[in-house]
């Protein structure tokens, strides 16, 4: 029997270990996906610049789309990311409570024994519930991450935002940047 318990239990524990190698992974991917829009986002903004200046119109538009569909991934992977935090704040919460339970219901033997009263099948019907409730949280956290895993592929292949006056002042910054930099070049060049 205690074969079969330790079995279990050790099941129980490799299977945790796991889903927590599986959630730090997702949250690694994300945060590497994030880091990498970020630097995609930059690159962009630099080149829409160039085209706008350069009075290129088909460029500049294509350079748009991409942009647009770059801030999209990041700004939905950011949310994801937000998600999973959450999930896991409440599966923490969910071991605590089961953690709190199994101590009151030791508390409460104990207590029983020293004063020779004790309702064992309601704090053992409680217990019970929160173990139930506790392995569902689990059970939608498992699903989540699977989710999370697949919405990371969708994201991938999302291209649909609009164009706002921040991205477009921003790329008129960048753009503000360069004509400054020929301005002082050029300046240099004349006092030669």
């Amino acid at each position: 029997m205690e074969g079969k318990v330790s079995m279990i239990l050790k099941s129980k524990q490799t299977r945790e270990l796991e889903n927590n190698m599986k959630l730090r992974q997702t949250k690694k991917k994300f945060q590497k996906f994030i880091t990498e829009c970020e630097g995609k986002e930059k690159e962009l903004i630099v080149k829409a610049a160039e085209a706008k200046r350069n009075k290129m119109t088909a460029e500049y538009n294509q350079t748009l789309i991409f942009l647009k569909m770059i801030i999209a991934r990041k700004e939905k992977s950011k949310h994801m990311l937000h998600q999973i935090t959450l999930q896991e704040l409440l599966r923490t919460e969910a071991s605590n409570t089961k953690e709190f339970n199994e101590s009151m219901v030791i508390l409460s033997k104990e207590t029983a024994k020293l004063f020779g009263q004790f309702d064992y099948k309601k704090m053992l019907k409680e217990q019970q519930r929160m173990a139930i409730e506790s392995e569902k949280t689990r059970s939608q956290l498992d699903m989540f991450l699977e989710q999370a895993d697949s919405t990371f592929e969708d994201i991938q292949n999302s291209d649909n935002i609009e164009i706002d006056s921040e991205l477009q002042a921003r790329i008129d910054a960048q753009l503000s940047e360069v004509d400054v930099s020929i301005d002082e070049e050029m300046a240099k060049f004349n006092s030669l």
